[in-house]
């Protein structure tokens, strides 16, 4: 036995290795990019530094710029890269002096590298008095390259929280690399490009816009350029407080170096065309195909499949901007800094959640403009989402729990952000998230989360499934592509209450995803104990998720308690309730039925709501108050549609 189990241990290894090593011995090409752009120094104060945060760790792939008078304007130029809190790379430029206002002069700044051309995140300059750092106009020139067909597309991208606008949009092809001093006015103006002009117009926070260029051989270099300023909302930003401000920005790549990298599966195949050509490693082919086929399974099972209604789901309109007003962070220039980037990071993620289906987009308030939501920083251990408003007040305690110095760290800010925003944007608390749940990110529940949780470098946690299908009820406008029905009955067969379930799909135009999920909250005092599940769908498992968080906690806001909840999921959506068919679920309890709220889920992240009949433990008050509250909560969603 113990052979056996060390041959399948070696076979695993050997396939794992193999599946490596595409990615380990496949060919890197050593071609770049360059960025190099011009911004006016136009605060009355004078800049000590200028910072561009680039998405990622990609410090190690800056080679160079920032070091001359070509790339920086500061005296005996220096740049520092350093990885963020949060896992960006901020780029800092610097020197011996402070660059005084004068807002008829561009000054230059560029940096240079290897691989594709990396995200800018947002850029800034930066002063020896607070407000530390002062946001500049950006933009993001992205670009794919098609090999098969020739073709080059390049994107201009709004990435930022601002909205902005693209003027002189151009491209110019070469066939050598252009030194870095070359992108500039002096040699290549805006009038030097080929013109783009659908590229010329406002991005919204979010949008993008693009252009496919035929025939573009892959030894060639792309340079492109644009002019970028603070638009429509945005215009009241710092940086045009005495009239228009701009950026001119140039980006230059190896044509060859913008093709995306092999897919997975194409790796994969790779791997196994040399396994099956070592004819002695065919056991380790079948231990790979096997951890192949296994691993959608185990992707798809982690699902997240509930939401709840917060005490902000009726504030907003579908598809609504909101604004958010960030009051100045606490501290020196570092830590102003590391948290305005812990704010974008927050705001950016929740906008590419719900970009896939139309819902809210977060943009910042900038001079006097009203804030939709206020972020507003305290000395304290608080964290709370304020119930009233539009305006919603979010207050962000950075004061540590843990007796230690100093302030909570930028990944603790973006970690505490993600969830306050969830909650101004209308979500409530719910066990099956993993962001929205009382005691999210804890690594001792049901105890809220310590400082050490909130500032661990574990990965962040994006919104889940649930987190989407709430944001796309409450606020998406995309079609849904999947509806259907729920029935309930509950019958008492002289010993236990059986409850019975039937779930269907339905028909109509447009309707083609199947339903994934179903749920049922449960009301306090019910646990996984207190009933059994004797009829499930071939395909389909349940889960139970308790509710119960310990008071006190870092989140223990005005957002009502999570219920605990029983969630039926398809463990692929093969399994599905397609439309126009139907599938039954039955649980027994020796508990007494009462009215809850049920709900479902799908691929597309459609759900319907239902009243429908569980276990409760006694008729309470309590209980009677919720079920009406539900009741009430799906009488107006149904005059609303």
């Amino acid at each position: 036995m113990k052979r056996k189990m060390f041959s399948l241990f070696c076979h695993m290894n050997v396939a794992l290795i193999l599946l490596c090593c595409p990615f380990l011995l496949g060919p890197r090409l050593a071609v770049g990019w360059m960025i190099n752009e011009d911004y006016q120094q136009r605060d009355n104060r004078a800049a000590t530094d200028f910072h561009i945060w680039l998405v990622g760790d990609v410090k190690d792939r800056i080679t160079g710029g920032g070091e001359t008078s070509v790339t920086n304007p500061f005296a005996d130029p220096k740049i520092t890269k350093t990885k963020t809190g949060i896992g960006n790379t901020e780029v800092k430029f610097e020197g011996s002096n402070t660059i005084p206002k004068d807002n008829n002069t561009d000054r230059h700044f560029g940096i240079y590298g290897t691989g594709a051309k990396p995200k800018v995140r947002f850029k800034a300059w930066s002063y020896a008095t607070s407000p530390y750092i002062v946001p500049v106009p950006k933009s993001n020139f992205d670009f794919f390259y098609d090999l098969d067909n020739n073709e080059l597309t390049i994107t201009v991208e709004n990435i930022s929280d601002d909205v902005v606008t693209f003027e002189d949009v151009g491209l110019l092809l070469f066939d050598e690399e252009q030194p870095i001093s070359h992108l500039s006015r002096s040699v290549l103006p805006p009038e030097a490009f080929m013109p783009f002009t659908a590229l010329d117009h406002e991005y919204l926070v979010g949008e993008f816009d693009q252009v496919v260029i035929p025939g573009v051989q892959p030894d060639a270099y792309a340079v492109t350029y644009g002019t970028v300023y603070f638009s429509g909302p945005s215009a009241g930003n710092d940086y045009n407080s005495e009239g228009l401000g701009t950026g001119g920005e140039w980006s230059q790549v190896a044509v060859i170096a913008q093709v995306p990298e092999p897919t997975v599966i194409v790796l994969l195949l790779g791997g196994t065309i040399v396994m099956l050509i070592r004819n002695r490693l065919r056991k380790s082919f079948l231990a790979a195909l096997v951890c192949l086929l296994f691993i959608p399974t185990l992707v798809y099972a982690q699902v997240e499949p509930g939401w709840k209604r917060g005490n902000h789901a009726g504030d907003w309109v579908k598809g609504q901007t909101i604004k958010i007003k960030v009051d100045t962070p606490p501290g020196d220039a570092a830590q102003q800094a590391a948290y305005l980037e812990a704010a974008n990071e927050a705001m950016a993620e929740w906008n590419v959640a719900q970009a896939g289906f139309g819902g809210l987009k977060l943009e910042l308030a900038t001079g006097a403009e009203a804030g939709n939501i206020n972020i507003s920083w305290h000395n304290d251990t608080t964290e709370s989402t304020a119930a009233g408003g539009p305006p919603v007040n979010i207050h962000i305690g950075y004061a540590r729990t843990d007796g230690g110095a100093g302030s909570l760290n930028s990944r603790a800010i973006a970690r505490i952000l993600k969830h306050e925003l969830g909650h101004a944007e209308g979500l409530g608390h719910v066990p099956t998230s993993a962001l929205m749940k009382k005691d999210a990110y804890s690594s001792n529940p049901p105890n809220g989360p310590s400082d050490a949780d909130l500032e661990s470098n574990d990965p962040f946690i994006e919104p889940g499934e649930g987190d989407k299908t709430g944001k796309k009820e409450l606020w998406g406008t995309d079609e849904d592509l999947s509806r259907g029905q729920a029935m309930s009955n509950a019958s008492f067969n002289g010993t236990q209450w059986v409850y019975d379930y039937v779930l269907q799909g339905d028909v109509g135009p447009g309707l083609i995803d199947p339903i994934t999920s179903f749920i049922l909250e449960l009301p306090d005092g019910v646990g996984e104990s207190s009933f059994n599940v004797t009829q499930l769908p071939e395909g389909w498992y349940y889960d139970f998720f308790d509710g119960f968080v310990e008071p006190g906690g870092r989140f223990d806001c005005d957002e009502d308690d999570a219920p605990s909840l029983l969630t039926f999921s398809a463990s692929d959506p093969f399994f599905g309730v397609d439309p126009g068919f139907g599938v039954g679920f039955q649980i027994v309890s020796s508990l007494e039925p009462t009215d809850v709220r049920a709900y479902t889920g799908s691929p597309s992240y459609d759900t319907d709501e239902f009243i429908l009949r569980a276990p409760v433990p006694e008729p309470t008050i309590g209980c009677l108050l919720s079920a009406m509250a539900a009741m009430a909560g799906l009488a107006m969603l149904r005059r609303r549609r």
